[in-house]
């Protein structure tokens, strides 16, 4: 389970950030507050991640604060929500 990256911001949307961490580039799903809350491109960034492994797929969501992490943890283990 991945639980954070410390890297490089190579690109960024209002959906995702590409981390460069050690010459691999790590796709992470953020929220628009983490989003205007990220530096540049190109500036070292560390940000906590919730890993989501399915049958078909592994998923990072990164978060810039360990509230914003716990919030998004209690909806998606809600029926039907997440």
């Amino acid at each position: 389970m991945i639980a954070f990256l410390d890297g490089k911001i190579i690109s960024k949307s209002p959906l995702a950030i590409v981390i460069e961490v050690q010459g691999v580039g790590y796709l992470v799903h953020v929220s628009l507050p983490t989003f205007y809350g990220l530096p540049e491109i190109g500036a070292k960034i560390s940000i906590r991640i919730y890993t989501v492994v399915r049958e078909d797929e592994i998923k990072l969501f990164g978060f810039s604060s360990e509230l914003e992490q716990i919030v998004f943890e209690n909806l998606i283990a809600i029926s039907k929500v997440g």
